[in-house]
């Protein structure tokens, strides 16, 4: 009876670790970083997270506030961030698939790094950008 019970008792082991190892490997391939994952273009990290690119529709949006124009550099109204923040591009941003926005991902900036302490910041920008009317995106517009 009791050689029974060990055999259980060591079967059981067994399978937990098997099943530890690999949840393991699993979660060290899976640590892609939506950082790592941007660099490749927004549909790279919309594809690493299941999604397929949406065309057409409506864009709809709700505030209590009246938006006379959607210029967001004449404006300091919140709500007009919504509606036109897909126009926009930012050195960083965070990834819209972390739910608390801890995740910077790139846009503009391909890389970036610290310095003294966190007070300066070195960005190394995405070559071959260029503004609406075709002039390069440079370290002056910055």
């Amino acid at each position: 009876m009791a050689s029974r019970t060990i055999r259980r008792l060591t079967w059981g082991v067994g399978v937990l670790l098997v099943v530890s190892i690999t949840l393991v490997a699993q979660a060290q391939q899976a640590t892609t970083s939506d950082s790592d994952v941007a660099r490749h273009g927004a549909l790279a990290l919309a594809a690493a997270h299941g999604e397929q690119p949406r065309y057409g529709g409506t864009f709809r949006s709700a505030g209590n506030e009246e938006v006379p124009f959607y210029d967001l550099h004449q404006t300091s109204l919140g709500g007009i961030f919504g509606a036109v923040s897909p126009a926009y591009n930012c050195l960083i941003r965070t990834s819209p698939y972390d739910p608390r926005s801890l995740d910077l991902i790139p846009e503009l900036a391909e890389t970036w790094e610290s310095s003294h302490g966190g007070k300066t910041l070195t960005f190394h920008l995405h070559q071959g950008v260029k503004w609406h009317d075709g002039m390069p995106f440079s370290t002056a517009d910055v």
